[in-house]
């Protein structure tokens, strides 16, 4: 692997289904990976909440988030999860980034 190379794209997808898997996420806006090292791999998140989750109830989900996410896979180092509201997340490419299907 590259120092700031893309994690290979089933490793995205793992991530995805996860979160989208999340009951509390309304939508999973953004996924980008960059490996930091050769055996680590840094995972930021953009995804809709649940409006009805309180902050503290909020802290908690991201924390038990990052930690099923870190089973999937030795190599991710360290996660960013930033909520967003899906009609906000950045458009990349004249598209609108991926909610839940």
């Amino acid at each position: 692997m590259i120092i700031g190379e893309s994690a290979d794209s089933e490793i995205i997808r793992q991530l995805r289904e996860t979160l989208e898997a999340c009951p509390e996420i309304t939508s999973v806006n953004h996924i980008r990976t960059i490996h930091s090292a050769p055996n680590a791999i840094f995972v930021a998140i953009r995804a809709d909440f649940d409006d009805r989750i309180s902050m503290g109830k909020g802290e908690i989900l991201i924390e038990q988030i990052e930690t099923k996410l870190k089973r999937l896979s030795p190599l991710f180092s360290s996660f960013y999860i930033r909520p967003e509201k899906a009609r906000d997340a950045v458009i990349v490419d004249g598209t609108q980034s991926f909610g839940k299907r």
